[in-house]
């Protein structure tokens, strides 16, 4: 049998009023706990708010061939502190 070329996602989606929207997904998550987490996660969503579901099928990622690349430097990113660091 081939190996599929694609999988099926499914995202929660929060959107309020203003536009401002959140979202959240992982496999094997239930659409009451992904919504949850996309409501917690928009901070900025106010007020009333929409609630949807999205499910899409995305190719799976394949490898290319790097050709040519620039590098530019970004922020320097260090983990949280530990309790014996604060």
């Amino acid at each position: 049998m081939a190996k599929p070329k694609t999988t099926k996602i499914r995202i929660a989606v929060a959107v309020d009023a203003a536009g401002e929207w959140s979202a959240a997904g992982w496999k094997g998550a239930r659409d009451a706990e992904a919504m949850e987490s996309a409501v917690d996660a928009g901070g900025e969503l106010s007020g009333t708010h929409q609630q949807y579901y999205m499910t899409i099928e995305v190719p799976l990622p394949r490898p290319i061939e790097l050709t040519a690349a620039t590098v530019e430097e970004g922020p320097l990113v260090s983990e949280a502190p530990t309790a014996e660091e604060e």
